[in-house]
């Protein structure tokens, strides 16, 4: 990803100098800063003030165009945090696809599972009957005692549960092996997947408390990302385990 947003860039400036090498910009300039005198009787001058207002255009369009490109490759790279590359659910598929063949375990936990459509659309197109996925949620009655939200409480704890019905018709198609729901009462901080006790994507929640209550604080897209930890990093990847087994101790209702 980073070689990717290196080569854009590098890009941008080379058409960027091409582009005032060709537009010949310092004419330009000076026919704008002289428009006002020009005489659109005269053939000669008008043919100037029309090639210096193409060039202009010219220069302009492409810059449009650079920038445009620049922001969308911007935009879909994941953002760099605490020195660790940003992987979007969508990079988590990627990842997922390309092993599919020896991956056999999924936990996915979170406080909502929007986050993870990506993920469930992908497996309920493709075909893995080994797959076991794990999915643990914090329990409704928890959430509505302790968590505030713009929109009814009530809400989110029906989103949350239409989310895992979705999750659960995955496996009744056949489309992966089954599909374990454990509901936990405790705040989820984190958000993220485990691939196969192997490695974990995990994200952080940014959680306020106002008059007691827990309340999420919404993030741009663009923030929402996880880090990636391996079990080559012994010492956090086991941390890490430890805090989705912990949940899983912790539930209060299994499905």
């Amino acid at each position: 990803m980073k070689r990717l947003e290196l080569v854009v860039t590098l890009v941008s400036v080379a058409v960027g100098v091409i582009t005032l090498a060709v537009a010949d910009l310092w004419p330009v300039i000076r026919s704008l800063a002289t428009i006002s005198g020009t005489n659109l009787n005269d053939a000669g001058q008008l043919g100037a003030w029309v090639d210096s207002l193409f060039r202009t255009s010219l220069l302009l369009a492409i810059a449009t165009i650079v920038l445009v490109i620049r922001l969308y490759v911007g935009k879909r790279l994941p953002r760099q945090r605490d020195g660790n590359a940003g992987y979007t659910c969508d990079d988590v598929v990627e990842y997922i696809g390309k092993r599919a063949s020896r991956i056999t375990r999924l936990t996915i936990f979170g406080y909502s599972l929007s986050w993870a459509e990506p993920l469930r659309i992908h497996l309920q197109t493709a075909h893995s009957p080994s797959l076991t996925v794990e999915i643990l949620v914090p329990d409704a009655s928890y959430v509505c005692n302790n968590c505030r939200e713009e929109k009814d409480i009530k809400f989110r704890v029906s989103q949350l549960e239409g989310r895992v019905e979705e999750w659960r018709r995955v496996a009744a198609i056949g489309r992966i092996g089954a599909v374990s729901v454990y509901h936990f009462a405790a705040l989820p901080l984190e958000w993220g997947v485990v691939v196969n006790n192997e490695t974990v994507f995990i994200g952080r929640y940014p959680w306020n408390l106002e008059e007691g209550a827990a309340v999420l604080r919404k993030n741009p897209a663009r923030e929402r990302v996880m880090i990636k930890i391996e079990a080559s990093a012994p010492v956090i990847f086991n941390y890490l385990l430890s805090v989705v087994q912990m949940k899983r101790r912790r539930r209060v209702g299994d499905a």
